[in-house]
């Protein structure tokens, strides 16, 4: 660590987030962690040295939660301390220079290949074909397994989801944190410099049949597939691209550098799944490779000429096309829904070495008429349970003789609904899925069932939108856990056929303009969802007269104690015109206040604003008094133009939502605050 200006170095041991937290914890969550330890692995050094600032080098998800700590405002219930560029720092900036290697900044494509093939049951690394050919192909002595052993266990593991989807570039957190709009909540500082370095494996080429390394040969990128989902090389895990923080057709930002493609270096250890030949290993890891040190110090002390720092560089996003084209990769062929796995026995219980005291069951699929098996069928299981779905204590076990007959284990742990999926190529290498079943349900011990429950139990749908209900069940003691939804063990029907479509009772459609009470019936247990399905227009409806027209029917519209401006048809305690300003449903508890406090700092607050972005004829101002006689207008609010008026306001954050704009302003803690919406 220097103090900017190189005249010293120290070496600090701080407190370490456990693995598992820094795996399973959000990006937001993580980067409001990692500012709190670097405080303490700091304050000892402060006994010592007078100085504001340090560079930091950070590794894999700790560059994202480092160029998140840059941000110019990042959340205030995430980053307390406030952005980059803070009081604790006299305005310097959260640290000095900032150097990022092998980070997935833009995700991880590979991520995204893992979690579709989860998806749909497609995990190329149990197809029983692939071990013997890997044996074949690479030779493996018995220490070269041995070594193998922990990176073939991890690798399913990724498809199975214990390396979160954080990483998924099409997921969520990457999307939030390369939001390009103007007021993100992670849009970085431009003071803030970072350098970024990657490395790769397989001499910077895509994954191929010529030349792959033996992870992505498991994973079946050994093929046509690999330059679909690795294109230009990667470091094994991270792509090529999003190491350099750049869109699939930018150019990398001058402060992006990369070592020699003839260096073999991975994201991590253990090296020899990164290899092109196991036998041979000739792979370091990002971590501990001399020549990534090397390169490292050189930047730091500009020795390297050509290696300089600069404004963190946001990516664009992958193109929908490149994730469908991932997606694709991942499918493999066309997937065919067939009918349900042909039989079960719930089998006695068994001493299993592999579960302490499961519970079991014999599972049987048959393929479908004329679509015969082509290699072996394939399965898997997860748990329903208190913790929502999961594959913690239960497991599958194919015959080793007859692939079509299964053994499902669950652990004295498991609560809930055990479900099995079965799956198999026939001779056209097309992929056909049978609808699965429940194996085991494992209710709480000394537990019966006393309710059911749907969620949403009241929804607004547009025409030919959908939701995926989830069905949870309540239990005496008080224990709830989530159950699949699955044919022939509950019924679902509508009340309305032509309004909403519960043809798929997983998979619910809003056809036409109407409403429908949707039941679902559990043993001898019924629970009701209201489902509104409304005309798109809505969500263009300009006056608030139109607005209502959309929501209304005629009798209510004449009725002004149902739609009259200050009614309050739905008792959420907001009336009428409030929702239309701030864009929630007229007919459901959704209760989203225009306006509301977001935060309060040691001479400030935060004031949130949910507004319609399809309101019109009104402007809305937020006014502020000292004494609540006079008022000033802070913020004028106008969906085609959000502008301050008033510079004793902060624009500190806007985010469009498509129905509604959210709007977080930093002001003077000293005032008061109220709407106002005037013609």
């Amino acid at each position: 660590m220097t103090d900017g200006e190189g005249r010293f170095s120290d070496t600090v041991e701080g407190n370490v987030t456990s693995w598992l937290a820094n795996t399973a914890l959000p990006l937001s969550t993580l980067a409001g962690i990692l500012d709190d330890e670097l405080q303490d692995a700091l304050a000892p050094l402060h006994q010592r040295w007078a100085f504001t600032r340090h560079d930091v080098v950070a590794h894999s998800q700790g560059g994202l939660l480092t160029r998140m700590l840059a941000s110019e405002l990042p959340p205030a219930e995430f980053v307390p301390r406030g952005g980059f560029r803070n009081p604790s720092n006299h305005f310097r900036g959260r640290f000095h220079r900032a150097i990022t290697i092998g980070s997935p900044h833009n995700g991880a494509r590979l991520v995204r290949y893992l979690i579709r093939l989860d998806e749909t049951g497609r995990s190329d690394w149990f197809e029983p074909t692939r071990m013997p050919r890997a044996l074949w192909r690479y030779g493996f002595t018995a220490g070269v397994m041995a070594q193998l052993a922990p990176a073939l266990i991890a690798q399913p593991s990724v498809g199975l989801g214990i390396v979160r989807d954080k990483f998924d570039p099409a997921g969520s957190q990457i999307q939030e944190l390369n939001d390009p709009s103007l007021f993100a909540p992670w849009t970085p500082d431009a003071e803030a410099k970072f350098h970024l370095v990657r490395t790769t494996v397989n001499q910077r080429q895509a994954p191929s049949a010529t030349s792959s390394s033996f992870g992505h040969f498991l994973l079946g990128l050994d093929g046509p597939r690999g330059s679909i989902v690795l294109p230009r090389g990667s470091d094994g895990v991270v792509d090529w691209d999003s190491m350099g923080a750049h869109g699939e057709s930018e150019v990398p930002s001058p402060n992006v550098s990369a070592l020699a493609s003839n260096l073999e270096i991975s994201h991590s250890p253990p090296e020899a799944i990164f290899a092109r030949d196991p036998n041979n290993v000739d792979v370091l890891g990002q971590t501990n490779a001399g020549a990534v040190a090397a390169h490292v110090r050189r930047v730091l002390t500009q020795e390297q000429t050509d290696a300089v720092f600069g404004p963190f560089p946001v990516p664009g996003r992958l193109s929908d096309a490149t994730i469908n084209a991932i997606n694709a990769a991942a499918d493999g062929a066309e997937v065919v829904d067939a009918g349900a796995v042909a039989s079960i026995e719930v089998a006695p219980i068994q001493n299993v070495q592999r579960l302490q005291s499961p519970r079991v069951a014999s599972v049987k699929a048959e393929p479908v008429p004329g679509r015969s098996i082509n290699g072996k069928m394939r399965w898997f299981v997860e748990l329903f349970g208190p913790g929502g779905v999961t594959l913690d204590y239960v497991d599958v076990i194919p015959d080793s003789l007859d692939s079509t007959q299964a053994t499902v284990f669950a652990a004295d742990e498991a609560v809930g609904d055990v479900v099995v999926y079965a799956s198999y190529k026939d001779s056209n290498d097309v992929t056909i899925r049978l609808k699965p079943l429940t194996a085991l349900s494992l209710p709480p011990v000394g537990s019966s069932l006393s309710s059911i429950a749907i969620t949403p139990s009241t929804v607004t749908l547009t025409a030919n939108g959908g939701i995926q209900p989830i069905l949870t069940v309540t239990y005496d003691s008080g224990i709830v856990s989530q159950r699949p939804i699955l044919v022939g063990d509950l019924e679902v029907n509508s009340s309305n056929d032509q309004v909403v479509d519960v043809s798929n009772i997983a998979s619910w459609r809003a056809k036409e303009v109407g409403h429908a009470m949707v039941t679902v019936t559990y043993q001898n247990f019924s629970t009701t969802a209201s489902v509104h399905v409304i005309d798109s227009s809505v969500l263009s409806a300009k006056s608030f007269d139109e607005w209502k027209g959309a929501h209304f029917s005629a009798p209510e519209l004449n009725d002004l104690a149902i739609t009259g401006t200050d009614s309050d048809h739905d008792r959420d305690g907001l009336s009428l015109f409030a929702e239309y300003l701030g864009a929630s449903s007229p007919k459901m508890l959704d209760g989203m206040s225009p306006i509301t406090l977001g935060g309060v700092g040691d001479d400030h607050v935060f004031i949130d604003l949910h507004l319609s972005s399809t309101a019109a004829g009104y402007r809305v101002l937020l006014e502020e008094s000292a004494d609540l006689e006079r008022w000033a207008p802070t913020y004028e609010f106008d969906p085609a133009n959000p502008v301050m008026i008033n510079s004793s306001g902060v624009l500190a954050g806007f985010k469009w939502l498509g129905d509604a704009y959210q709007i977080r302003l930093n002001l003077n803690k000293a005032s008061y605050y109220r709407l106002v919406a005037e013609p």
